[in-house]
């Protein structure tokens, strides 16, 4: 996940250096970047299906705030998925999404005249995905966050999904229709491979946040 990280950084800044630019020829606000994010009129017309993957190594240059929503779900979200299938498999699984995600846009888009010319740029379906995939780990366990909130993985994927639901029906963005069906690869494919859970790393190696389960006898860290 600190391989992703670090590539969506890198990405995400050569957008912010090289927008308007005109480099290559290419006048958007995106500059060169502007054939990779997905336009689903750009699929469907001109046959531009490369986007369909593509659109999720991207984030709006204009904030940063996409880009450390991303890093924070790699962080914690993907760590554990890492430690618990492989660095392989938990790839394998924000490809997956990330390639469904696009195709439910464009299909959206035929629906929505908004998203159909509107531009997708967001690795939203893959951490997601993630993210589903790990409350599915922890369905029934309790945990607090931060000594704050207390909830079930279940509860925690609800909460998550209602809030992209509503969203999508104040926005009609293909955004939040990728990261909807990141949501439903990421629960899917976490039940295709049974799990014994996340295995504790050593505690000198813990850099990420610390979540406690408090449910069923004395209680244990999850590490991230």
């Amino acid at each position: 996940m600190k391989t992703l990280s670090a590539m969506f950084g890198v990405v995400w800044l050569l957008e912010v250096l090289l927008q308007g630019t005109g480099i290559g020829g290419a006048r958007g606000p995106l500059g060169v970047f502007e054939a990779l994010a997905l336009v689903p009129a750009s699929v469907v017309q001109r046959g531009r299906v490369w986007q369909l993957a593509t659109y999720a190594l991207l984030h709006d240059p204009a904030s940063a705030m996409g880009l450390v929503f991303t890093v924070v779900a790699l962080w914690f979200a993907g760590s554990p998925i890492e430690r618990a299938w492989g660095a392989r498999r938990a790839v394998a699984l924000v490809a997956l999404a990330s390639l469904a995600g696009g195709v439910a846009a464009v299909v959206a888009g035929l629906a929505s005249a908004r998203i159909f010319h509107g531009m997708t740029l967001t690795p939203a379906a893959g951490t997601t995905a993630l993210l589903a995939a790990w409350c599915r780990m922890h369905a029934k366990e309790r945990m607090s966050f931060f000594g704050q909130v207390t909830l079930t993985g279940e509860r925690l994927l609800t909460l998550s999904v209602g809030l992209t639901t509503l969203q999508l029906a104040w926005q009609r963005d293909g955004v939040d229709v990728a990261a909807l069906v990141g949501f439903a690869v990421g629960w899917f494919f976490a039940g295709a491979r049974p799990s014994r859970g996340v295995s504790p790393a050593p505690r000198r190696h813990e850099s990420g946040p610390r979540f406690r389960v408090i449910q069923g006898g004395g209680g244990r860290d999850l590490p991230n």
